[in-house]
């Protein structure tokens, strides 16, 4: 059982090539605010924070984050964006549920204003649906070319640096299974191979 509130489009890869590895495997995954509480029906939390130590979590990777637009934005023909110039901009934000909501606010305030939110979901294909519309700007890291994103602009942030630490951490009250525990490392594995932007 695993408490996802970040880095879910990576999940269905990394159950996929598990299960390939371990076919008497099952998972029940759940989407919940994340923080590595350790909640008790949980086996496993994989969260995503603004710091890049959070023990006893280990950190999996660090994910620059880019400001998402649709085609005809006017940011879109621009090389790089200024985050503080924002202030205006309508804001497209995952809910509280996803960990890129406190992400997301966090680099806002830094750059010195409160978004804002004009659509907050839990939904990710109606805020990539919105982002095409033009409909708003999302702080998002790097999406893959699929026909799902197609259109999507993605520019950097210049005057901060924006990243996400995407955390995972056994549940410290309970005691992991073997095949828990050889998730774990599979897990720590498989983002050792991805890109760290």
């Amino acid at each position: 059982t695993i408490q996802v509130s970040s880095a879910g489009a990576s999940v269905a890869d990394m159950l996929k090539q598990f299960q390939a590895r371990c076919p008497q495997a099952t998972f029940v995954v759940h989407s919940r605010p994340g923080n590595g509480d350790g909640s008790a029906d949980c086996d496993l939390s994989l969260f995503a924070t603004v710091n890049e130590s959070e023990p006893p979590a280990v950190m999996l990777r660090r994910e620059q984050l880019f400001l998402s637009m649709g085609p005809n934005h006017p940011l879109a023909n621009k090389k790089g964006v200024m985050l503080r110039d924002l202030a205006d901009q309508p804001f497209l934000f995952s809910d509280e549920a996803n960990d890129m909501y406190a992400i997301q606010s966090y680099y806002c305030s830094l750059a010195g204003f409160t978004p804002r939110i004009v659509l907050k979901t839990d939904k990710q294909n109606i805020l990539v649906n919105m982002l095409q519309l033009n409909q708003g700007v999302e702080l998002q890291p790097k999406l893959p070319p699929t026909a799902f994103t197609v259109g999507i602009a993605q520019k950097p942030v210049l005057d901060i640096q924006c990243f996400r630490y995407i955390h995972l951490l056994l549940n410290p009250c309970r005691e992991p299974s073997p095949l828990v525990r050889q998730f774990y490392d599979f897990c720590v594995d498989y983002f050792s191979h991805g890109e760290d932007s």
